[in-house]
């Protein structure tokens, strides 16, 4: 179900009229029950993919709660292939095995499984990540109510389109929920309307442009259509995340619960660093925290800064998509982030407690960037 369907607002209606019929201990179940619906509607076969990270993540939290030294480790480890295994499967396999193929000129058919990707699965995958790791760190509790974190991986307003929470950021509104105030519902009525705006009104008209250049470059030759197809193709990507996460966000505030904000007027950006303060700030966030603070805890220096960048926004690119395309999109984004790094040293002096106080670097460490050392 999509969220501009009809199919969709009437399971939404009716979803939201029973569990504002029922005390909260049951109701949170119906959203449980309805949320797996919801992702089945697609096709049923991948309940058993978010199940199992589901219930694995759930005892590996409790285990890891108690645990230390090594097997502290290896829980994590294990959380980590179950969780990037899946991911890594049915998102990469035929991209990676595809490319290795024609390097060795092997026929592609051969190796490619022409796997079907599942609805979701980079949003809960993180999401579920984000839980264990976290409790590795000792940064929260384990979940202890099975329900409770079941209810944080497979809640349907981000099953599809995001945003990525974290189980520091919803199951405290699980486990302390109150029923919206009128301002609350009145916010999320407008955020699911400017989303709908956004998608059917923008997003779809903006596609008709873009789609008619891209189906047929050469039918439409000239730097003048080349540009126009470009920034209608951008200007499609935009409101359409936009749009879905908007409404993503009021349908959650509808039912009693707050989403992150993800996206921040990227049109606005100043710069590199500022443009990922702005867009997708949960998956921003979230390399952040998880991949570029690891992995410069150990090792400082301006190489490792510079690498690391690279490192994470190619990440980055794959995340949005399994294809070369994209590895040179995160490439060709964090060149971006080292050069304007540079260029602001340059500018404001080399010395690093200068470049630690500027006024790039506060927002850049506090709010979503990548770059934070």
């Amino acid at each position: 179900m999509l969220f501009n369907s009809f199919q969709y607002w009437i399971f939404f209606l009716i979803v939201a009229a029973l569990f504002y019929s029922l005390p909260f201990r049951i109701g949170k179940f119906l959203l449980l029950g309805a949320s797996y619906i919801f992702y089945m509607w697609w096709d049923p076969r991948f309940i058993v993919l978010i199940l199992t990270s589901t219930v694995v993540d759930y005892y590996l939290g409790i285990l890891l709660e108690t645990a230390s030294g090594r097997r502290k480790k290896f829980l994590l480890i294990v959380s980590l292939v179950v969780n990037l295994g899946i991911l890594g499967f049915f998102k990469y396999y035929d991209f990676f095995a595809g490319s290795l193929a024609r390097l060795l000129h092997v026929s592609e058919s051969s190796v490619v499984l022409q796997i079907i990707l599942p609805v979701g699965v980079s949003f809960y995958t993180f999401a579920s990540l984000s839980y264990t790791i976290d409790v590795y760190w000792g940064k929260m509790k384990a979940v202890r109510n099975f329900a409770d974190y079941a209810l944080f991986i497979a809640f349907f307003p981000h099953l599809i389109a995001g945003p990525i929470i974290r189980a520091r950021q919803f199951i405290s509104q699980i486990q302390y929920w109150r029923r919206p105030a009128a301002i609350m519902v009145q916010g999320g009525i407008i955020l699911v309307l400017c989303g709908l705006i956004k998608k059917m009104v923008f997003a779809d008209r903006f596609a008709v442009v873009s789609d008619g250049y891209f189906t047929d470059p050469a039918a439409h030759p000239g730097w003048l259509p080349a540009w126009s197809g470009c920034l209608a193709f951008f200007m499609q990507v935009f409101f359409d995340f936009s749009g879905y996460t908007d409404i993503a966000r009021g349908c959650a505030k509808l039912l009693g619960f707050e989403f992150p904000l993800n996206f921040a007027r990227p049109f606005l950006a100043r710069n590199p660093p500022d443009l990922w303060q702005r867009w997708h700030i949960t998956l921003s966030t979230w390399v952040r925290d998880y991949v570029f603070v690891p992995l410069s805890r150990k090792r400082r220096g301006r190489f490792v800064l510079y690498r690391n960048m690279i490192v994470v926004m190619v990440l980055v690119g794959l995340w949005h998509g399994a294809n070369w395309t994209f590895v040179v999109w995160g490439a060709y984004h964090g060149l971006l982030l080292i050069g304007y790094r540079l260029f602001d040293r340059a500018k404001t002096g080399s010395a690093i407690d200068r470049v630690m106080k500027s006024r790039y670097f506060v927002p850049f460490s506090a709010k979503c960037c990548v770059l934070s050392s």
